[in-house]
C-alpha cells in the first residue's frame, strides 16, 4: 500500500476513536477527519464539499440540514480517500484472494466486502468499488454473475454498523442521542443475519 494509504487508515482510525470513546459533537469530528483528508491532499477539495449539494440534505429543516450536510460531506471526504490512496485497491486484492475458486465463499467475501466498505465510506461508495471486484470474480469462476450482482446490491444496502454508512444513519446519529456503538451492537448481528440468508438464498433463485 503506498504512504497515502496508511495516513487513510490512520485518519479513520483517529474518527472512529473518537466517535467511540469522546463526547466530542460528530458535527467536528467529521470537519476534522475531512479538514485532514484536504491537508494531506487525500481527497480533491471540490469532490468533498459534494456533501452539501446532496438534495435530500435540501429537504430537511435548516439545522438539520446543516448539521446532516456537515456529516454527510465528512464521509464523502473519507469516502475519496479511502478510493485516491488506494486502500480500496488494497481492500480488493485481499478480498479476491480470499473468494479462492468456490463460488459460494465469493459470494460471501463480495457481501463482506461490501459491508467492510460501507462502513469505511458510503452505501453508494461501496456498491460502485466492489462492482469491478465482484465481475472480475464471476468472470475468473467461470459462473453466471447475476448471484454477484444481487449480493452486490444487498451486501452495499445494509448499512448497519457505522453512522458513516448512509445518509439516514448520520441524521438521526446527535439528534436521537445515540453513540458510534450503538451502531454496531445493532449492525453487526443484523449484518451477519442478512449476509447468511443472502448468500444462502441467492443462488437458489439465481443460479451460478
Amino acid at each position: 500500500m503506498t504512504i497515502d494509504a496508511y495516513i487513510t487508515i490512520a485518519i479513520l482510525a483517529l474518527t472512529f476513536g473518537l466517535l467511540i470513546r469522546t463526547k466530542l459533537p460528530p458535527v467536528l469530528i467529521f470537519l476534522g477527519a475531512l479538514t485532514l483528508t484536504i491537508t494531506f491532499r487525500l481527497a480533491p477539495l471540490k469532490e468533498s464539499l459534494k456533501g452539501f449539494s446532496n438534495p435530500g440534505v435540501l429537504t430537511i429543516g435548516a439545522l438539520f440540514m446543516v448539521a446532516a450536510g456537515m456529516y454527510s460531506t465528512g464521509a464523502i471526504g473519507l469516502e475519496a480517500a479511502v478510493t485516491n490512496s488506494g486502500l480500496s485497491g488494497a481492500i480488493a486484492n485481499v478480498l479476491t484472494a480470499i473468494g479462492g475458486d468456490n463460488p459460494h465463499i465469493a459470494l460471501a467475501v463480495v457481501f463482506l466486502g461490501c459491508i467492510l466498505m460501507d462502513t469505511l465510506t458510503t452505501n453508494v461508495a461501496s456498491a460502485a468499488l466492489m462492482f469491478p471486484i465482484a465481475l472480475a470474480m464471476a468472470g475468473e469462476l467461470g459462473v453466471n454473475f447475476m448471484p454477484f450482482a444481487i449480493v452486490l446490491m444487498i451486501g452495499s444496502s445494509c448499512s448497519f454498523i457505522s453512522p458513516m454508512g448512509y445518509a439516514a444513519n448520520l441524521m438521526v446519529y446527535e439528534p436521537g442521542g445515540y453513540k458510534f456503538t450503538d451502531y454496531a451492537k445493532v449492525g453487526i448481528p443484523l449484518s451477519i443475519l442478512v449476509g447468511i440468508v443472502t448468500v444462502l438464498l441467492t443462488p437458489v433463485f439465481f443460479k451460478l
